[in-house]
């Protein structure tokens, strides 16, 4: 989603609405209303709809107990049960619930368990081997694996250590 800046993040806040100290589960990404939201991974559409706070909100299952939701939208553009893929349109950034501007609020949630979305984008990035790079990286893990296989011999074969 092309967004501003970031207007929350994933910590204590005085709420904008009740004026109260409360958890911010998610991150706030301002955008101008109408801006496309995407999914983020490939997924089922749990819930599609108006829930409380949220507003116009999206839930999405990736599998493993993950599940990312998407709040505030304007408008919603996937129902419930539907599939969709990794950066398919679900919707756009509007002010519904209670937000006080066009925002999204986007939460990481695994196992029912809110996570900081920006720390587990970070721990997603990924990186690009050339041909070199995949030779090197599968000589350091052929070498890890036979040490790791000589230590569980001398544990006795146990596969963790106590």
């Amino acid at each position: 989603m092309e967004f501003s800046r970031v207007t929350s993040g994933f910590a204590m806040r005085m709420h904008p609405i009740h004026q109260v100290w409360r958890r911010h589960l998610g991150v706030d990404y301002a955008a101008p209303t109408g801006t496309p939201v995407r999914s983020v991974g490939d997924g089922t559409v749990e819930f599609a709809g108006w829930q409380n706070g949220f507003g116009n909100v999206v839930h999405l299952s990736h599998g493993n107990g993950r599940v990312t939701v998407y709040g505030h939208l304007s408008r919603i553009d996937v129902r419930k049960g539907q599939r969709v893929q990794q950066g398919q349109r679900l919707g756009a950034v509007g002010a519904t619930g209670w937000a006080t501007g066009p925002h999204l609020h986007f939460e990481f949630r695994i196992n029912g368990a809110h996570q900081d979305p920006l720390k587990v984008a970070r721990a997603s990035e990924t990186v690009t081997l050339d041909a070199n790079g995949k030779l090197q990286f599968s000589e350091i893990a052929r070498v890890a694996q036979g040490k790791l296989e000589v230590a569980g011999s001398l544990a006795g074969g146990r596969s963790s250590f106590e």
